[in-house]
């Protein structure tokens, strides 16, 4: 996910960690705490955090978008059926799904790309995904969205009009909604509102 993702495993058996944050605003993966890196470019910040062995510090730059597995897609599935975007907002930013279902087809024309994007203008947090492009391998897949806002949200709307229930994890920070199969020639943007 290049510079979407800073990963700090632990790499000596004491608990305390230094990660040093490049610039801009991060969400910690866990918790979906925002922390501040630098505050100029080519600066950083030293954060120093107590972990264990079994903790496994990721954080994720504010604007990264991240197309994941959903929990219903069985392992070694061949492609992405059940899709989870993970959004993190404080600004925009763009992803890029490839889908080629795990054969040698993609050498021919067997494969398919969904663009990602989210966008927050301080109100409201929008999540676009793209009409496929490419071969599509189906017609349609599940999508669920998590956004790191740190609060739930007044309301969940797509751009259909129709308002979806949100659940709000205060654990990870994250607002979730489920909103079902949709078709992948179509593009789909979702708005979380603050207010």
């Amino acid at each position: 996910f290049g510079d979407h993702l800073l990963v700090a495993p632990l790499l000596t058996p004491d608990n305390l960690r230094d990660i040093w944050l490049p610039e801009g605003r991060w969400f910690d993966w866990q918790t979906g705490v925002e922390v501040e890196g630098g505050h100029a470019a080519g600066t950083g910040r030293l954060l120093r955090r107590m972990v264990t062995l079994g903790d496994f510090p990721v954080y994720a730059r504010a604007g990264a978008i991240l197309p994941l597995h959903g929990a219903g897609t069985p392992a070694g599935a061949s492609h992405v059926d059940d899709l989870l975007i993970e959004a993190f907002p404080g600004g925009s930013g763009t992803g890029e799904l490839y889908d080629d279902g795990q054969t040698d087809a993609y050498r021919g024309s067997a494969w398919a790309r969904t663009a990602l994007a989210v966008d927050d203008d301080g109100t409201t947090v929008t999540v676009t995904i793209a009409a496929i492009t490419g071969r599509p391998l189906a017609v349609d897949r599940h999508i669920t969205m998590a956004v790191a806002m740190g609060t739930a949200a007044a309301s969940v709307t797509a751009d259909d009009g129709v308002t979806h229930a949100a659940v709000f994890d205060p654990a990870t920070g994250r607002i979730s909604v489920n909103l079902g199969r949709r078709p992948v020639g179509r593009t789909l943007r979702v708005y979380f509102s603050r207010r």
